[in-house]
């Protein structure tokens, strides 16, 4: 017997996000989804992929950015980006099984939180493991309830029998750039397809994203050939911290792309609050003006990013970075997964297509073929630099040294929000203004012990003052993320309680 698909849109869920009941008894899967959510008579989805829109096979794509869930006989798929900035999440309460793309939705839906006396750093940065040895769990407050289950990359599959998630493609063998050139065009020629097919009820916009550095050079070059004209980017000036943005002006003019400033500002409440409740730690408020923008459009935007080029693009990857599984080396990008929902943006993280074959792109930087666009030094990245030089951006433009816009910070930029943080951590963290003080001391010991060669011998790296002060589950990184997760999950709550309900009965 085939599953029924029930979906309706809601203006009480953020734009592209998505919850779903699956009840195999019932042989139903109920889905609430935001406006700009794809329906059709057997998928919902908010993604692109390389493949034909109308077919919704997005579940069967070699490339697929976004999220979405397909039915197919008497399986249901749960499909998370092929990205890793951005899962799935499940959870099995009773005869049912929630799914969403967005972990705020999933525990405003089955009314669990986060547990404030477990930390959280291992299950954030989970997928730097890999794709193959991730663990999926994600624990929540109470004694016998169930966890919540978090996908990346591959198919979450349900049936009567369970849940199981599928492996991995095989990597593709690349023999030279051309090869890697060739396929990397036609994937996105037909993910461009995609987004563009007149079969869509929401338009989609692309824009892309530059800085100065290899891999968002790249992926702007690519970007331009597939006629996107737009591109966020910083015109220098200082940032929170008193460091100096790089402008990226330059880059974009070369390439024929209109600039949209970036501009350091005090994020907006909301927005920010679901940054921080994306991940333990690093953020990129640095997008406030941009989030702001997108969720003032009536489409749908796809960002072109180069999350990820530091590793498959880089002469020097070495190790298990070498391995088909994907390996990260940090969460760069995945602290967008919730805000983005909320202001209608798919992140195409160009670089994590074909990332499993990522010993044979590494070989192939190395060929001789490559020695014009080899700079030597510690930051060499022959394939991006190739492909932006190629469609007429000056060497000296980019790729000169490393510059990040990832922050990390204690407290909240938005004075509201971070108020509001102070007032919890005095009134349920026994953690007031002096204890404070002594954390921003114990902050300033730790940065200069990675300065100062002495200190580093007197205490060893894996020493922090800051973890000496409020140690496991009590780190303020976790209290931070723990409180944010749990204060957004209940404004959901609040806002979806009568289609939750519906669900529900």
């Amino acid at each position: 017997m085939t599953i029924k698909l029930r979906a309706k849109h809601s203006e009480a869920l953020p734009r592209l996000g998505w919850l779903a009941v699956i009840d195999f008894r019932a042989q139903v899967v109920t889905v609430i989804c935001g406006n700009s959510v794809e329906i059709g008579d057997e998928f919902v989805v908010e993604g692109v992929w390389d493949g034909p829109f109308q077919e919704g096979g997005f579940h069967r794509a070699h490339h697929f950015f976004g999220s979405g869930l397909c039915v197919d006989g008497e399986q249901v798929f749960v499909v998370p980006s092929h990205g890793l900035v951005d899962r799935v999440v499940l959870a099995k309460r009773g005869a049912v099984t929630f799914a969403s793309n967005s972990l705020l939705l999933l525990l405003a839906a089955t009314g669990d939180a986060l547990d404030p006396e477990h930390d959280y750093r291992g299950c954030c940065k989970a997928i730097i493991a890999g794709v193959r040895a991730y663990d999926p769990n994600i624990p929540v407050a109470g004694s016998g309830k169930g966890g919540v289950w978090q996908g990346f990359h591959t198919p979450q599959v349900l049936d009567r029998n369970g849940l199981k998630r599928e492996d991995m493609s095989p990597p593709r063998k690349f023999n030279s750039f051309d090869e890697y050139h060739y396929a990397l065009q036609s994937a996105l020629g037909a993910i461009m397809d995609n987004a563009g097919a007149a079969t869509r009820d929401n338009p989609i916009a692309s824009y892309t994203t530059t800085s100065t550095g290899y891999d968002s050079t790249a992926v702007s070059a690519l970007a331009k050939e597939f006629g996107v004209t737009h591109s966020y980017t910083t015109f220098g000036g200082p940032t929170f911290d008193g460091k100096t943005l790089e402008d990226g002006r330059p880059v974009t003019s070369a390439l024929g792309i209109k600039a949209l400033e970036l501009k350091p500002r005090k994020p907006d409440r909301w927005h920010e609050q679901l940054v921080l409740a994306a991940t333990y730690d690093g953020r990129e408020t640095l997008y406030a003006n941009m989030f702001e923008r997108f969720a003032a459009q009536q489409h749908v935007v796809c960002l072109w990013s180069g999350y990820h080029g530091d590793t498959i693009w880089d002469r020097a990857t070495s190790g298990k970075y070498l391995e088909p599984d994907i390996r990260r080396g940090d969460m760069s990008g995945f602290n967008l997964s919730e805000v983005r929902l909320d202001v209608g943006f798919i992140n195409l993280s160009i670089p994590f297509m074909f990332s499993s074959s990522v010993r044979h792109l590494v070989h192939i930087s190395n060929l001789p073929e490559m020695a014009n666009w080899q700079v030597g030094g510690d930051y060499d990245r022959p394939i991006p630099r190739r492909i932006a030089e190629h469609r007429g951006v000056p060497r000296e433009l980019f790729g000169q040294k490393k510059s990040l816009i990832m922050e990390y910070y204690t407290y909240c930029r938005n004075p509201d929000l971070a108020k509001e943080f102070m007032q919890y951590l005095t009134s349920h963290q026994d953690f007031g203004l002096m204890a404070r003080m002594w954390y921003q001391t114990a902050e300033q010991l730790d940065y200069w012990r990675k300065k100062i060669s002495a200190l580093s011998v007197m205490f060893p790296q894996q020493w922090s003052a800051r973890d000496a002060l409020r140690p496991g589950a009590s780190n303020l990184a976790n209290t931070l993320y723990v409180w944010a997760v749990n204060n957004a999950k209940e404004t959901y709550a609040r806002n979806c309680a009568d289609e939750l309900q519906g669900m529900l009965k």
